[in-house]
């Protein structure tokens, strides 16, 4: 007995000692998460070492608890890039780490949906999200008709996506789609946007695709609407952290209509195909490629005997894009290069009878049937380059800078023959004008491209000011603009923004621009003012209030007559891939209009 009381009281010592001994080895990890841009937390954001991992609250805050030892923590979150840091534990208590995570572009890839929502960083722009967009009155699950209920934005016709925003004209909108410019008819931006983008007045359109889904082999979705159907089809690469999306639409009520009407109604059909690839941490690689048509034809006929009319228009895009983003050193690389074509056609034929009647008169005698016909093409080819750099500055500043080239060739073919008056004005035309003439036809190659530098300055945790400076050049009229721009937001309290901006906008002339537009030619150049204020306040997760207000004042534009291009003329009509229209008979005393001087 003697001999087992010193050996229970070792192993009775040994096991209370090995709790607080283990206790020992445990140090926790505590730090705070916050966006590299802004300095705003990020909640939500994964914090692994090993095989431990937890989760930042909704102010940044994270705590692990780890042995003591050398570890390799990572920090990762939706839109921005991955973040490691190397962490060794010697002593029981570590410094708080500070944690600045770098968005992956300047406009988020993925889309985050919350339950209630946070203002968005600048008033000035409306995101439009996937959910407003299948939700919203009148949306028709179409992102243009979702656009038209957004403040200041009316809609110039009822089956196009021409938009007029604050007064301005539908060429003076800028759409971008993953860094490429579109010359055609989801945050949005109506007036006020940075330096980043230029050579438009009125508004920024900005869609960013998503990727495909990289966690299975191939899924699936599709939807049916009022007016067309689309298919989803994505799925991941056997490549490492690679995926693909394609997408699909096509209208069908046309294919209904037409069985019971003899004319092609209006249709559209889209497919596009975006691959995107990691081939390291902090680098991606995107390729999107897109092929949309539109098409439709019509015919009339009037109350008098072989008086009809018949119209045909066509637009075709395509657009195939190679986007490269990396993370050099805190700062965050994107290069993008695109080619973009866009043919547009718009033809009619038609006889009617040119003379003055009144339904209480007679007609004892018989006028001859007038002809026209009209033939208006647009021909757009763009290649073009675009380079940007985000640099965070220390704590309080980000500097944004970059550089786009666009080498265009951009035309517009115009035949008029038939019956009329060549000397009379242009009344269709919002902007009026002198009178077109027979024949136009005329094209430019030329380049033109800008640069700019911004510093996002965040002055206090509330205020942040944008200076900016933007140079833009065009190889049309050989001209270049230097444009300063100024913004600064205020916030005041958790829910309430307030926004101010102002500067210069100018847009050059190009025919690239007319595609949009109700009059023919108008290349001169653009100068424009455009100072905006605004605020916004979200009182709840379902309800919003907001006003705006801007001032405008342009100077330098006016409507130039097209008669002072000195059209080249042709005695042939223009090539037209989607030529239907029938040309009417001439009448015994017609005359076709084919000459020009």
């Amino acid at each position: 007995m003697g001999a087992r009381g010193p050996v229970l009281a070792v192993i009775v010592l040994l096991a209370g000692s090995h709790p607080r001994a283990a206790a020992d080895e445990i140090v926790t990890v505590r730090g705070r998460v916050k966006d590299a841009t802004s300095g705003l937390p990020v909640a939500g954001a994964e914090v692994a070492a090993g095989e431990t991992r937890g989760v930042t609250d909704a102010a940044g805050s994270f705590a692990l608890s780890l042995a003591r030892g050398r570890w390799t923590v990572s920090f990762r979150a939706p839109g921005y890039l991955e973040e490691t840091r190397r962490v060794t534990i010697a002593e029981e208590t570590l410094p708080p780490l500070d944690i600045a995570l770098v968005p992956k572009a300047r406009f988020f890839e993925r889309v985050e949906v919350k339950a209630t929502p946070a203002p968005p960083a600048e008033p000035g722009a409306l995101p439009v999200t996937p959910d407003r967009v299948l939700t919203v009155a009148g949306g028709l699950d179409n992102i243009f008709h979702v656009i038209q209920t957004l403040p200041g934005v009316v809609a110039t016709d009822e089956l196009g996506s021409r938009i007029s925003v604050r007064g301005g004209l539908p060429d003076e909108n800028l759409t971008i789609m993953d860094g490429v410019e579109i010359h055609n008819r989801f945050d949005f931006s109506p007036g006020g946007f940075g330096v980043s983008h230029g050579d438009r007045l009125s508004s920024l359109l900005v869609v960013e695709n998503r990727d495909g889904g990289a966690k299975k082999v191939l899924s699936g979705s599709s939807a049916l609407s009022i007016t067309d159907a689309n298919v989803i089809l994505e799925g991941k690469l056997p490549v490492r952290k690679g995926s693909w999306l394609l997408t699909t639409r096509r209208t069908y009520y046309d294919l209904v209509a037409e069985r019971f009407v003899d004319a092609q109604l209006p249709a559209f059909n889209d497919v596009q195909l975006r691959v995107a690839w990691e081939p390291k941490d902090g680098q991606k690689l995107s390729l999107t490629g897109v092929r949309s048509r539109e098409d439709g034809n019509g015919e009339f006929t009037g109350d008098v005997p072989d008086e009809s009319g018949n119209f045909l228009l066509g637009v075709r895009n395509d657009l195939v894009s190679a986007a490269f983003q990396a993370r050099v050193g805190a700062g965050v690389s994107r290069t993008t290069l695109a080619w973009y074509g866009n043919t547009s056609v718009f033809d009619a034929a038609a006889r009617f009878r040119p003379d003055t009647r009144r339904s209480n008169t007679a007609q004892p005698v018989e006028v001859p049937l007038a002809s026209i016909s009209l033939q208006l093409h647009h021909d757009i080819r763009d290649f073009s380059g675009r380079q940007e750099v985000s640099l965070p500055i220390g704590s309080k500043h980000t500097l944004d800078t970059g550089f786009d080239v666009h080498r265009l060739r951009a035309g517009i073919t115009y035949l008029f023959e038939g019956d009329r008056n060549p000397s009379a004005a242009n009344g269709s035309s919002v902007r009026g004008g002198a009178g077109v003439p027979d024949i136009l036809d005329r094209a430019n190659r030329y380049v033109r491209g800008g640069a700019w530098l911004e510093d996002r300055f965040r002055l206090t945790d509330a205020l942040t000011v944008v200076p900016g400076l933007r140079l833009d050049a065009s190889g049309m009229n050989d001209g270049a603009v230097l444009s300063p721009r100024l913004s600064a937001t205020v916030g005041l309290g958790r829910s309430t923004r307030l926004r101010a901006a102002g500067g210069l906008y100018t847009q050059s002339p190009g025919y690239e621009k007319l595609i949009v537009s109700d009059y023919l030619v108008d290349q001169v150049d653009l100068d424009f003012e455009h100072a905006r204020r605004a605020w916004r306040r979200i009182t709840s997760a379902s309800t919003a209030w907001s006003w705006d207000g801007w001032r405008r004042r342009r100077e330098g534009r006016s409507a130039s007559p097209v008669t002072t291009f000195r059209p080249r003329c042709s005695r042939r009509s223009p090539p037209s891939p989607w030529s239907r229209a029938r040309r009417p008979t001439t009448a015994g005393d017609s005359r076709t209009a084919s000459t020009c001087t």
